[in-house]
């Protein structure tokens, strides 16, 4: 699948375990949820993406897409 290349932020995803998301958000690539976790705030709101197996998740797809 193409992509737009300038609509997304370019990471070193070697390096990158947490990415700051929206409470809303929607993970849509099709990374396994078992190498991913979601941090919450006190009040149940998701703040952060953590990548907790970095060579599973990335492996399903060099692209993050969060839908928000």
């Amino acid at each position: 699948q193409k992509f737009d290349n300038s609509k997304f932020t370019k990471i070193d995803y070697t390096q990158v375990t947490s990415i700051a998301i929206n409470n809303k958000a929607k993970v849509i690539t099709p990374h396994p949820e078992y190498s991913y976790s979601l941090d919450k705030d006190s009040q149940g709101k998701a703040t952060n993406l953590r990548i907790t197996i970095p060579e599973k998740f990335w492996s399903a797809s060099k692209y993050l897409i969060v839908e928000t």
